[in-house]
């Protein structure tokens, strides 16, 4: 049978119009009910105008403070659990709710509940969460929001200049002095894709010490080459190098049948594990480019659940202890697969979300292939690691040594707080059940949350406050830095001064914890702080 051409089009096109008059209706028909709902709810909050909330129907992830009071997380229970899937509205939870509360027994109701009257927080401004789960829920928040600091950092006009010492490089994440005093003027650079570059601060002149790249996971999480948290993420020269030739790396590598610690149920389920690897140098004083290898040996294994929060930095203290820093196990909220119930950084069984210390020239370890300090704070406890020095960390990007022997670690936050912290010996640092100096609530399939709320599930350790910290208006990921003690810009001198990616510099008073903003900014993302042997320091 054929039908005529000029038949099929008439057919299509009437098809095309009536679909095009039936989207155009519901479009409307959703159009009168959000505004509808929109007049209704700036009634309940006249000091609640942002077009913000209409976006907030269509549960789109934006950014913006954390959505958080108590109202709303009643209103997103009700929602879910009280009401039929298939006929909810939003404005049936408000109504249940009410309804719930109208005995006034001193719980938050809608007419209550006022941002002038929250610390912190302020309305009209919303960040919405998304379902992990990938489809599309028809969940609400008050347009009520924590800014967590409303008041911008001050800006200070320091007598800084920016010069450009070397380039060329794919992911810069480190600088390191050699303990070598005749190689004094160099430092060595890690490279991200698995590079230490020798790097001679006079000239600038660069050179290939070692090159890993052959170790690593193939990097690139959603393309060949691009975005990672994965690599070559640390190195760090023996104190003793001159006479061991011993030199450590943080590598991301890909996942054996064994590793010597891991959070998951089956090995296969690690997406790439932690290797600590040890590499004899030899003529370690020689002044050339490529490092001669004369051994390597592994040191400890670690399966990492995902791709991203591995922590990396690697730093040895005045008696010859490394410190390896490690997130918690990736993903979001320290929570899924291999994060167990509480969260790793709030679980010191396991070594993600902890700084560990080691000796790596002893052999006293599970696996013989390191020494476990004596003093360590947790040693022979049975519920706890024997390596970890601090724990409670989201993803301790950047370790510091001050010329005081003090720690200093700078921690990535979740979505609102970036936070340095002073670390001391068997501290809990909050994550997850705090962000920055705030509450966190992981709050199940959608974006974390901070709040002021006091939960009712706090461990019975002492949470340390962060030193320093800052909101998401002045950055989005903090990049490590150091107390500067160099001479050439005394009005620093004392200060911790340290960066985020997004191209800003800040400075920290470590005896008040006051943070302010430098004039200065650099037209690169930054990735870390280093310090050569003169103290000077670098991005």
């Amino acid at each position: 049978m054929v039908y005529s051409m000029s038949l099929i089009y008439s057919i299509l096109r009437g098809v095309i119009l009536t679909l095009v008059f039936i989207s155009t209706l519901l479009g409307a028909l959703n159009a009168w009910a959000v505004s509808s709902f929109l007049d209704s709810w700036r009634n309940e909050y006249p000091d609640s105008n942002s077009a913000d909330i209409r976006c907030q129907l269509c549960h789109v992830q934006r950014e913006g403070g954390a959505p958080w009071n108590e109202y709303g997380r009643d209103i997103r229970n009700v929602f879910n659990n009280d009401l039929d899937p298939g006929t909810r509205t939003i404005e049936q939870a408000f109504r249940m709710l009410e309804q719930l509360n109208s005995d006034n027994d001193g719980a938050n109701n809608l007419s209550e509940i006022r941002a002038d009257d929250q610390p912190g927080w302020r309305s009209g401004r919303v960040n919405n969460a998304y379902d992990r789960d990938d489809h599309v829920v028809g969940t609400f928040y008050p347009p009520v929001t924590i800014d967590p600091f409303p008041e911008k950092l001050p800006v200070r006009n320091y007598p800084i200049e920016l010069s450009e010492v070397a380039s060329g490089f794919t992911s810069p994440l480190a600088g390191v002095v050699s303990p070598i005093s005749g190689l004094r003027e160099q430092l060595f650079v890690v490279d991200q894709v698995g590079i230490v570059w020798r790097v001679n601060l006079d000239n600038g002149r660069k050179e290939r010490y070692l090159d890993v790249s052959n170790r690593l996971v193939s990097l690139g999480v959603f393309e060949d080459g691009g975005f990672d948290e994965r690599g070559l993420l640390g190195f760090a020269f023996h104190p003793q190098f001159s006479e061991n030739g011993l030199a450590y790396l943080y590598l991301s590598v890909p996942p054996t049948g064994f590793s010597d610690f891991t959070t998951l149920d089956e090995p296969s389920l690690a997406d790439h594990q932690s290797l600590i690897l040890e590499l004899t140098i030899s003529n370690p004083s020689e002044n050339s480019a490529v490092a001669q290898v004369a051994a390597e040996r592994e040191i400890l294994r670690i399966d990492q659940p995902q791709f991203n929060h591995n922590g990396g930095d690697l730093q040895f203290d005045g008696r010859g202890l490394l410190y390896i820093a490690l997130g918690d196990g990736g993903g979001s909220d320290d929570q899924g697969t291999g994060h167990g119930v509480s969260g790793n950084g709030s679980d010191p069984s396991n070594p993600l979300g902890s700084i560990l210390r080691i000796d790596p020239v002893g052999r006293d370890s599970n696996n013989g292939q390191y020494g476990v300090p004596a003093d360590n704070p947790f040693v022979n406890r049975s519920d706890r690691l024997d390596e970890i020095y601090a724990y409670g960390f989201r993803n301790p990007w950047r370790l510091s040594f001050d010329s005081d022997g003090q720690l200093y670690a700078a921690d990535v936050g979740q979505n609102d707080i970036e936070e340095v912290n002073k670390v001391q010996k068997g501290m809990h640092y909050g994550w997850r059940f705090r962000e920055g100096d705030f509450f966190f609530d992981p709050n199940g399939g959608f974006s974390g949350l901070i709040t002021r709320v006091f939960p009712d599930n706090l461990p019975p350790e002492q949470l340390i406050d962060p030193l320093f910290r800052y909101d998401h208006d002045e950055g989005i990921s903090i990049s490590g830095g150091h107390v500067y003690r160099g001479r050439e810009n005394p009005t620093l001198r004392g200060k911790f001064v340290f960066a985020d990616f997004q191209k800003r510099l800040f400075t920290g008073d470590i005896n008040t914890g006051d943070v302010e903003g430098v004039d200065v900014l650099p037209d690169i993302f930054v990735f870390s702080v280093a310090e050569d042997a003169n103290s000077e320091l670098y991005i």
